[in-house]
């Protein structure tokens, strides 16, 4: 992989926690919306009455929160395809920020070995988050 696709490959994948929190925190704050009444005066839907669930419903399907979650389902799938090693190299270096010599003494391995797992784990990555971006 070239190194300019692995800084890209890092960068998506550094920010996917925050992504995630996104996409939470939107559908949590389009529900609320969606169920809370209106103060005292104001009609909630422009003057006519719409059940709670057609607002529900209405609010949910969101082109924000759709983009957002199919970033989530895109990265969330082909880090399920990783091996569990590649996995927690991937989740302390990127997700937690940890430094690789510290994740190499995570792993119990040295630094070059982790560090070769992340290149492996980026490269399986590389085609998902090419997409994201």
């Amino acid at each position: 992989m070239r190194r300019d696709q692995a800084i890209l490959v890092e960068g998506v994948l550094r920010d996917f926690p925050r992504i995630n929190m996104d996409c939470v925190e939107r559908r949590q704050w389009l529900e609320v919306l969606a169920v809370s009444a209106a103060p005292m005066g104001v009609r909630v839907d422009g003057g006519k009455f719409t059940p709670v669930q057609d607002r529900f419903i209405k609010a949910i399907d969101e082109k924000f929160l759709r983009q957002l979650e199919r970033i989530v389902a895109v990265i969330h799938a082909a880090y399920s395809q990783l091996s569990e090693q590649e996995q927690r190299v991937i989740a302390l270096a990127c997700f937690s920020d940890m430094p690789m010599v510290e994740v190499g003494a995570q792993i119990d391995a040295t630094c070059r070995y982790a560090s070769r797992v992340k290149a492996s784990g980026f490269e399986k990555m590389r085609r998902a988050c090419m997409d994201v971006i």
